[in-house]
């Protein structure tokens, strides 16, 4: 029932399809058809060209989406931790069926994302482009979906339970600042390999790249010249990663406590 709910709510939100896809698809819309005009892209780079903004866009995408994961995770707080106390409903239960259901989601959004890319390359260079290893690009969706929506339930309830809401506009953006601002900085900078693996963003952008493209991407991603990533490093950060959202948020579910809506009208 919760998954199918969830499921429903994502899918019928407007925020998700505004941010998620038309601002992505705008960004993706330039970077096909206005930052291409001043030059010729060879041929032989052009799926290279557009593995770059497939992952790009991704990475935007589901982390504009945690966006509205994390106001959707406040706002249904207090019935959430009703149900915990007065219902057979469990924290574990509660957090498969919604990790499950922003995974589908993202999914099906992320189906939407790589229909455009294939579209606007093709109008754009004549030429059929799709991701080389598809069903990883699917996969890798999903593992997003885990990882925003788990981020996000982390950062809502620790300012909703101990840190008070007054901010709790701006920490509903953070997963979209730290996606824009990891996402667009190793397209042309290096960055030191310990943040380059250390973080979740990154990782994530280099898989989609690789699912896209089928080869291993380069540190710096517009400059094909740079060092080559170490694959083996970006699939372990993301699974070290994934598990320790995992873990932090079901305690962090487990503990939820209702909201104080007029708090945050308030500030």
């Amino acid at each position: 029932m919760i998954f199918l709910q969830n499921l429903k709510n994502i899918m019928k939100s407007r925020p998700i399809w505004l941010w998620g896809v038309s601002f992505v698809g705008f960004w993706l819309f330039m970077g096909v058809f206005v930052f291409t005009s001043d030059y010729n892209i060879p041929k032989s780079m052009i799926h290279s060209y557009a593995g770059v903004w497939f992952a790009l866009d991704s990475v935007i995408s589901v982390s504009s989406i945690g966006v509205t994961m994390a106001y959707t995770i406040y706002y249904s707080s207090n019935s959430v931790a009703y149900l915990f106390k007065n219902s057979k409903l469990t924290p574990l239960r509660y957090y498969v069926d919604s990790i499950l259901s922003s995974g589908i989601a993202f999914v099906i959004l992320g189906l939407v994302l790589t229909g455009l890319t294939c579209l606007f390359f093709f109008i754009k260079f004549h030429t059929i482009i799709i991701p080389s290893l598809f069903i990883y690009s699917v996969a890798l969706f999903f593992v997003s979906g885990i990882i925003f929506y788990s981020l996000s339930s982390i950062l809502v309830i620790l300012f909703n339970n101990w840190l008070g809401l007054k901010n709790i506009n701006f920490i509903s953006f953070i997963s979209l600042f730290i996606g824009m601002g990891f996402g667009y900085t190793i397209i042309y900078s290096q960055i030191p390999v310990t943040l380059l693996y250390g973080n979740f963003v990154t990782p994530l952008e280099y898989l989609y790249v690789y699912s896209f493209d089928a080869q291993i991407p380069t540190e710096v991603l517009a400059n094909p010249y740079s060092k080559f990533i170490n694959l083996d490093y970006t699939v372990i950060s993301v699974i070290i990663w994934i598990t320790i959202l995992i873990i932090a948020s079901i305690i962090s579910i487990k503990n939820i406590r209702g909201s104080n809506i007029e708090e945050a009208r308030m500030t």
